[in-house]
């Protein structure tokens, strides 16, 4: 009898399991929809929609790559600025997975970069492949940026070279600290030639 309500309850227990696997269907990842087409297509839809905001627009070359978490951060060098507030040099944040939305960039590479301010990690910009952001060689692409935005702005060599000194120190700064150094390794030598005397 206990064999007899111990396959019974088997039964019950294992039949539903077993038909819902049988009709459960593998889940599927759904990747990010809306890649910018860039063969021109998108370009000037896509470019309209990104005018308005706080967004940036500029060339630069992608120099370094750092991954933190689901988060890759692209510093760039920049050449020249359609819109925004960007320096010489600037940092974009991505998601690390594609079906985030998340894009890359080859180190060395000069793009035609499409930022914004939306979940940047704390970077100064973000970027996904929802953006028009291609190759700076894509003809198509910068002939309708500069048709949206008209004609960049060239960083120039001043910028350059502020962008040069780290982050947080002015070159005024710098200098002061020059001067201290200089006055710091003159005292010590005035010292050390009193004391042989």
């Amino acid at each position: 009898m206990k064999r007899v309500i111990r396959g019974a309850l088997a039964v019950v227990l294992v039949a539903p399991l077993s038909v819902a696997l049988t009709f459960a269907r593998p889940g599927v990842a759904h990747a990010c929809s809306c890649a910018y087409n860039t063969d021109g297509t998108q370009a000037e839809q896509q470019l309209e929609d990104f005018s308005s905001g706080d967004n940036a627009v500029f060339t630069g070359t992608a120099v370094a790559e750092r991954r933190e978490g689901f988060t890759v951060y692209y510093d760039f060098d920049v050449r020249e600025i359609f819109r925004g507030d960007v320096g010489a040099k600037t940092t974009l944040s991505t998601a690390r997975d594609s079906a985030a939305c998340g894009t890359g960039f080859d180190l060395k590479e000069e793009y035609l970069v499409f930022a914004g301010t939306y979940d940047t990690q704390d970077a100064p910009w973000s970027v996904t492949m929802c953006s028009a952001t291609t190759l700076s060689t894509n003809e198509l692409t910068r002939a309708a940026t500069l048709k949206q935005f008209g004609e960049p702005r060239a960083v120039t060599a001043d910028e350059r070279a502020a962008a040069d000194y780290p982050q947080g120190l002015s070159i005024v700064q710098w200098m002061g600290i020059g001067v201290a150094a200089g006055l710091f390794a003159a005292g010590t030598m005035w010292i050390l030639r009193r004391a042989r005397h």
